[in-house]
């Protein structure tokens, strides 16, 4: 399991929605979430920063390492 994982379920759980609830909002499959938290693949990016939305959390919080800057 990657740390992003761990961090979408925490900032979930926080903003007091389960899975059912988040993915409805996101409009995804509940399901396609549980394999986000279990940290089987990761969202799109654009899913990412929709999922930062919801959870009015900046999405560079949630998935740390998708929004890293690697320097020149």
């Amino acid at each position: 399991m990657y740390r992003d994982a761990f961090n979408l379920t925490l900032y979930r759980k926080r903003a007091g929605l389960t899975q059912g609830q988040l993915a409805e909002k996101l409009g995804i499959k509940r399901q396609v979430l549980a394999l986000w938290e279990k940290g089987e693949c990761y969202p799109r990016i654009e899913t990412a920063v929709d999922i930062g939305r919801v959870l009015d959390t900046d999405p560079s919080l949630i998935f740390p390492e998708m929004f890293k800057v690697i320097p020149k």
